[in-house]
């Protein structure tokens, strides 16, 4: 990781919960590289992502409104374990933990997520 702080990209589908994210992490000196909020916007920008040399990927469990299966995230799990990628992923759900993230941390606890992005 960057000595200035982490570079994130951030997959949430709530405006209001990204924005929130990106103003609490910028302020602790993390850079938002780029965000995406359905499942097919996270898994195009995937093999972007080293090239951004993002550092922490917040995923959300839940990208399709009213499907609390989990299944979003575990498709960009596996897309990117496909492409090999070393990037910390951090769960950031309201509906329990993510299977296969580095971290998890629920929703709403943004504190305690900046504070993890913030010691890694």
């Amino acid at each position: 990781m960057s000595p200035e702080g982490a570079k994130v990209f951030i997959v949430e589908d709530y405006q209001e919960i990204l924005d929130t994210l990106t103003t609490f992490l910028t302020r602790k000196g993390h850079e938002l590289v780029g965000s995406a909020n359905t499942l097919e916007a996270a898994l195009a920008a995937l093999p972007q992502l080293p090239e951004l040399e993002t550092d922490v990927l917040i995923l959300d469990a839940n990208l399709t409104r009213g499907v609390e299966t989990g299944a979003d995230a575990q498709q960009i799990l596996a897309a990117m374990a496909a492409l090999n990628s070393d990037i910390t992923v951090v769960g950031f759900s309201g509906s329990g933990s993510i299977e296969g993230a580095n971290f998890n941390v629920s929703k709403p606890n943004v504190g305690e997520l900046v504070k993890l992005i913030t010691g890694l």
